[in-house]
């Protein structure tokens, strides 16, 4: 069985960061946002949130946490520019 990894030089091997984006799946981008599933899919459709695929793949593994997170940040950011101040 030969390594895939063995192809790359040593130094990329050892010194390049790996960059890993954490996943979020529909139902927790949901309890986040307290909305139903079918809301996370019509923010998708509408291109709010992009989903994340696998190459070749139809169905979606789900949402990247960065997204979420900045979405959620935007939201709250609108909503509290909208209370008025006393």
């Amino acid at each position: 069985m030969r390594r895939i990894h063995s192809r790359l030089p040593r130094e990329q091997k050892l010194t390049e960061p790996v960059d890993h984006e954490r996943i979020i799946r529909r139902g927790k981008v949901a309890l986040i946002f307290a909305v139903t599933p079918q809301r996370v899919d019509q923010l998708a459709r509408a291109g709010v949130l992009r989903k994340v695929r696998l190459p070749g793949s139809t169905r979606a593994l789900g949402f990247l946490e960065k997204e979420v997170r900045e979405l959620l940040v935007r939201r709250q950011e609108t909503s509290a520019q909208g209370v008025p101040h006393a």
